[in-house]
């Protein structure tokens, strides 16, 4: 193994960035438990493993409308690549995204905080609502212009003549 972990004592590996067992970062040293802490200073908090590839708190899991709407957009802009697996199997794989995708952005992307992550899946969320509204009211209006399309040109429901 490497060195011990600064914050828990745990094996670090030289290529390790966090600790796999406290998440606490192997470059920090971890104030003293005897002294108290200096005048400002806030005790860092060593649960946030995002990007790391570790379990993803339960605060960050559950349902991902951005992932749902926005799938391989989303995808790239959170290192989920598979992602694009929508692209063969359509709302199938929508549907795995917004299921899973917070877990998988929590796990591939690092975020500063909990609070950070959520904010930036809402962001994505209200943007996929946004498409998926434009998109409807895109799809209403092109349906419109067709039927008066139609009913201009003379083309009824009786009129084929074939």
């Amino acid at each position: 193994m490497g060195l011990p972990c600064p914050h828990c004592g745990a094996g670090l590996l030289p290529r390790d960035r966090f600790c796999a067992a406290c998440g606490g970062s192997p470059t920090t040293v971890a104030p003293s438990p005897v002294a108290p802490p200096a005048r400002g200073y806030e005790e860092p908090r060593h649960d946030n493993n995002s990007g790391t590839g570790g379990p993803a708190p339960p605060e960050v899991l559950g349902w991902n409308w951005g992932a749902f709407f926005l799938t391989w957009i989303w995808g790239i802009s959170h290192g989920v690549w598979n992602s694009f697996v929508v692209i063969i199997l359509g709302i199938i794989w929508q549907i795995v995204l917004g299921a899973k995708g917070s877990e998988w952005a929590w796990k591939s992307r690092r975020f500063a905080s909990v609070q950070q992550f959520k904010d930036t899946q809402r962001a994505w969320a209200i943007w996929g609502w946004v498409a998926m509204f434009l998109g409807f009211v895109l799809g209403v209006i092109v349906g419109l212009m067709f039927v008066a399309l139609a009913a201009t040109a003379g083309l009824g429901s009786n009129s084929f003549n074939f």
